[in-house]
């Protein structure tokens, strides 16, 4: 009698080869990433990275890596689920630098007003409103009299940009890589008179004059390029 063949998806017994993955299980498997993202356990630049791994995976080993502490739940995933948030969330300042770093509640849509001063987003350490990864978009809105803005975005992520900076230079350097399936897309919409726009993947942020070019926000998030020229003008005035 020909012996049975092992169950899909399960290792076959000991001294056998590596199990090889469908993408069916590499589609699952970023599904139950998406909703560990959603309860709070994984921001989005770790969705993104295992993401990647998951869809890369060839064994069943590999697959298992991308959510290792995931199965058995995570400790802090109680603690980090939140109340639904309003859909749209809208940050203002008349006169000084805005910063979101680290582990913050990135909304579904947000809108940036800022009067004179630079803002810088990392949206690596961001958690996902749960409407974000249903819709695999998130929607930026950024309008400025005069100011910089300077983004990061996890590797693999779609950037889209549209409106108008009157006075102002564009700068959108992402890492090289294939858009991995089901991240949310970055839509940004600019309505500025003077400011200059910077986005950059996260892995590409230490490349020497990155962190310093012209126009953007320095390592310290002091002002530089056209803010600053801007700066010295109303104190003279």
């Amino acid at each position: 009698m020909p012996a049975a063949s092992p169950a899909p998806g399960h290792a076959p017994g000991p001294g056998s080869g590596p199990v090889p993955v469908t993408n069916a299980q590499r589609r699952a498997s970023a599904d139950r990433l998406r909703a560990a993202c959603a309860d709070g356990r994984l921001t989005f630049g770790e969705l993104s990275e295992r993401t990647n791994r998951a869809w890369v995976a060839r064994t069943t080993t590999e697959l298992e890596r991308a959510e290792a502490d995931l199965r058995a739940g995570h400790p802090e995933g109680a603690q980090a689920r939140r109340a639904p948030q309003a859909p749209t969330t809208r940050m203002v300042t008349l006169l000084g630098d805005g910063r979101r770093f680290g582990r913050w509640w990135l909304a579904r849509r947000t809108v940036i007003v800022n009067g004179l001063g630079n803002w810088a987003l990392d949206l690596r350490g961001a958690l996902l409103d749960e409407r974000i990864l249903a819709d695999a978009t998130v929607d930026l809105c950024f309008v400025s009299l005069v100011g910089d803005l300077t983004i990061s975005v996890p590797d693999g992520v779609g950037v889209d940009v549209s409106g108008l900076v009157a006075l102002g230079d564009r700068h959108v350097d992402l890492a090289v890589v294939p858009t991995r399936p089901g991240m949310p897309r970055l839509r940004l919409r600019l309505a500025g008179l003077i400011g200059d726009l910077r986005i950059t993947s996260g892995s590409l942020l230490g490349r020497p004059g990155q962190e310093h070019g012209r126009g953007g926000a320095g390592a310290a998030g002091q002002p530089t390029g056209l803010v600053s020229s801007a700066r010295g003008w109303s104190r003279r005035g």
